[in-house]
């Protein structure tokens, strides 16, 4: 019986992907000035062999502080941050149908999500009216860090009262959310919707060419991550979340919801005393 559903709140319920393509054409105006990478297309290629060799999710930083010059390196973080702080709500998107699940499954069951503490996550918070959505919200200020997304994990199955055989957590991130959940006993689930389930409509060629180097990534666990148990499924699609869910009520219906009657009437002691001693109800 599941009690509670954890989303991490980047890639499962908001969509990035035109915010990071900024972050990697903006990367590009830096290295363009060496020859070897003139055309942005370099850049989405050195994008996905770090990928497929390191697992980062998503590896910019790493790229700058591997190819650009101290003071290059400097700026570029410099002017990145403050773009970051200052234009990323124009940037980000509700995935479609995510935040109607989540109303749906919050009828049900209790809802949490956890996200990267700072501007966008505020928000985040803000735009998408996400405190009226989630029973519990969490951040954490070192979204890499598996010991403090432990910890958050371990605070959100405090706060519903809910053991981690009760509990599934839904993310785009092997590391550190899905190792930290099978750590803990949960039921993870790896979300790996593409461009276009996330809803990132490419409006120019830089951003046709970000689009088809994200579906030339091969969908693998990353090398550091094979140590760990498998999660329990992949989803790929919104739906097939509510799906994985029922799978782990094995197979039953979503339960049932308390109507509003059963939640207002006031049981007495003689409403006790029948249901203990089995005695007709004669007003029915």
């Amino acid at each position: 019986m599941i009690r509670t559903v954890i989303y991490r709140l980047e890639g499962v319920i908001l969509n990035q992907e035109l915010l990071r393509f900024k972050a990697y054409e903006k990367l590009w105006i830096y290295m363009r000035q060496d020859s070897r990478w003139q055309n942005f297309e370099d850049i989405l290629k050195l994008r996905e062999l770090y990928l497929k060799k390191r697992g980062t999710m998503e590896p910019y930083q790493d790229i700058a502080a591997h190819y650009l010059e101290e003071r290059q390196l400097n700026r570029f973080r410099q002017e990145w941050d403050l773009f970051y702080r200052k234009m990323s709500n124009f940037y980000i998107r509700a995935i479609p149908g995510m935040l109607d699940l989540n109303k749906k499954l919050n009828f049900y069951y209790k809802t949490a999500v956890i996200g990267n503490a700072g501007a966008f996550f505020d928000k985040a918070m803000k735009k998408f009216g996400l405190d009226y959505n989630f029973n519990i919200i969490l951040s954490q200020s070192t979204p890499m860090d598996e010991s403090e997304t432990h910890s958050l994990l371990q605070e959100i199955l405090r706060k519903s009262r809910a053991a981690p055989e009760e509990t599934v957590l839904f993310s785009e991130r092997l590391h550190p959310d899905i190792s930290a959940g099978e750590m803990l006993g949960l039921h993870t689930v790896w979300v790996t919707f593409d461009s276009k389930t996330k809803g990132f409509t490419p409006q120019s060629i830089r951003e046709r060419q970000y689009m088809a180097s994200l579906s030339r990534v091969p969908e693998r666990l990353p090398a550091r991550s094979m140590a760990m148990r498998q999660p329990f499924a992949v989803a790929r699609k919104p739906r097939d979340l509510e799906k994985i869910i029922a799978r782990l009520e094995e197979g039953e219906k979503l339960p049932r919801p308390l109507q509003p009657e059963e939640e207002k009437k006031q049981f007495t002691l003689w409403d006790i005393a029948k249901e203990i001693l089995n005695i007709p109800d004669f007003d029915k």
